[in-house]
């Protein structure tokens, strides 16, 4: 029997230089398939986030930064306006070995946290972002991953109008029992697929939120600890014959990170019958589970 993981990565974008991803990869980039989850706009704050600190640290030096500073952290930058990465990428698209996914728009953190917590993207702006990447690496984009993996319900609306499928590692939030009422009379799909996995043991791994045909995964970086995520994700291949892993090639590059991640592929590909596949080829094997 055949057994299939989608390995993916977060956040590449207009300051992605090649090379990084190249070295958070060493030998499987390029031989295993990947999908890349590309930010189209970038914001500033996608960087400053990482710094000591964390949201609560961004949110306080907006409030001190000068006029200058804030022109530039306000700019955005197209991640096709990287023609490095642009080639990079498209030659790998070409080739079969990563799929491009739309990571959100500009990946602006505020208050509420991720982009998609705050405010309202509507459709039109979603696909604006996606009609970039398609033009940046020649390919069709049909997967969504939201920053910080969370997404207001509101948000999933606009996914469904645009045709995409959502790649997350958390279920869809809901800021109130009402809005979740709602949604449920709206989407009466959701209702069906929570009572066929809880009630009749239904274990596909594509799930339906909100009218959204959307997958899970593990976040390697959750705990670095190479049997760990191992651990969980052949338990998963043994009850579903699907996993999926999550990381982020900036979180590869430091502690070694790098070094395990390589181990835990190693191990998953030794499993019999593990094919690498990418999230788009994912959804449709297991969609037809």
């Amino acid at each position: 029997m055949t057994r299939y993981i989608c390995i993916r990565d977060d956040d590449a974008n207009f300051f992605t230089d090649p090379a990084e991803l190249r070295k958070a990869y060493g030998e499987n980039w390029g031989r295993i398939p990947l999908t890349l989850a590309v930010i189209p706009f970038v914001h500033g704050s996608d960087a400053k986030i990482l710094e000591p600190g964390g949201l609560e640290g961004l949110l306080e030096w907006e409030k001190s930064a000068s006029p200058e500073e804030l022109e530039r952290y306000n700019a955005l930058h197209p991640a096709g306006d990287n023609e490095a990465l642009a080639k990079e990428l498209s030659g790998l698209v070409r080739e079969g070995k990563v799929e491009i996914a739309q990571h959100g728009l500009t990946h602006r953190y505020a208050s509420k946290g991720p982009e998609l917590m705050n405010g309202f993207v509507s459709a039109e702006k979603i696909q604006e972002g996606r009609r970039h990447l398609e033009e940046t690496f020649k390919c069709r984009v049909g997967v969504f991953i939201p920053p910080g993996n969370m997404i207001d319900e509101r948000q999933t609306l606009e996914l469904k109008k645009l045709k995409l499928n959502m790649f997350s590692s958390w279920p869809v939030w809901y800021p109130s029992v009402r809005r979740r009422a709602l949604s449920y009379i709206r989407y009466p799909g959701t209702v069906a697929d929570v009572l066929s996995h809880r009630l009749l043991g239904n274990t596909s791994p594509v799930r339906n939120y909100c009218g959204v045909k959307t997958i899970h995964s593990i976040i390697f970086d959750a705990y670095d600890d190479e049997a760990a995520v191992f651990a969980l994700a052949l338990a998963e291949l043994e009850k579903t014959g699907f996993t999926a892993i999550a990381t982020h090639y900036r979180h590869l590059l430091k502690d070694g990170n790098a070094g395990k991640f390589a181990a835990l592929l190693r191990r998953l590909g030794e499993i019999e019958g593990v094919k690498f596949v990418t999230a788009s080829e994912y959804i449709q094997k297991a969609s037809g589970k």
